[in-house]
């Protein structure tokens, strides 16, 4: 069911977390972002092994390079949604 009126949704912002970028990867603005096995930051995926870090709040861009050769920031978001009206 899709939303009739604005819902208020309770959020706190966490923490900011540097890691290295893994290789050849492009992480964008916006995007969720996890830590593969290797401890590098990759973008959100379905794949398994993968630990849930943040949301990135700027671009950057290792597509060329090594893993670690850049770092990217990410910061925990977290939501409180009610689901008395959801079906």
């Amino acid at each position: 069911m899709h939303l009739t009126q604005d819902r208020l949704i309770k959020r706190r912002d966490a923490s900011v977390f540097v890691d290295p970028v893994a290789a050849t990867t492009k992480i964008f603005a916006g995007a969720l972002t996890v830590l593969n096995a290797a401890g590098n930051l990759v973008p959100g995926s379905t794949a398994t092994g993968l630990v849930a870090r943040g949301v990135a709040f700027e671009q950057v861009d290792n597509s060329a390079g090594a893993a670690g050769d850049k770092n990217a920031e990410s910061r925990p978001f977290f939501c409180q949604y009610s689901s008395d009206k959801m079906v």
